[in-house]
């Protein structure tokens, strides 16, 4: 039997979360630093005035401003040749079958292939000797209209 349940723990966990919270609210809402802690004026560094900062005369002659030179026009790079498919072609042959695991297209003739390809053809027969499709569905005609 299992002991009983303290019904104190649960409260100590409330209790402990508020606790918790309230530091956290607490220590973000008082000031980031005390006057105490503030840095000592000795280490503070002087400051110089801003210079007067002077508008542009909108009075200027444009023909004194200086011109910007012309950039040279830049060279444009010719785009790579699209890469021409260097896979050969072979042609379907019946009772041949294409090789592919040599990274090119290999036909093989052998008896042992066409052995295969009797057995395959044979097995794709028999799966499809009970296959019958049903005559295509009537399309429903709408009821006549009442007079």
């Amino acid at each position: 039997m299992p002991p009983p349940r303290s019904s104190k723990l649960p409260a100590l966990l409330v209790l402990a979360l508020i606790a918790i919270l309230g530091s956290v609210i607490w220590f973000m809402l008082s000031p980031a630093r005390p006057a105490s802690h503030a840095m000592p004026a000795a280490a503070q560094p002087e400051l110089s005035p801003m210079p007067a900062v002077t508008k542009p005369s909108v009075t200027q002659d444009a023909s004194k401003l200086p011109v910007a030179p012309t950039p040279a026009a830049l060279p444009v790079p010719n785009p790579a040749p699209t890469p021409v498919s260097t896979a050969a072609s072979v042609a379907i042959q019946d009772n041949k079958t294409i090789d592919f695991s040599s990274g090119k297209p290999v036909l093989k003739d052998s008896p042992e292939e066409k052995a295969l390809i009797a057995q395959s053809v044979k097995e794709m027969e028999d799966a499809a000797k009970e296959v019958r499709f049903g005559p295509p569905l009537k399309k429903p005609t709408a009821p006549a209209a009442p007079k």
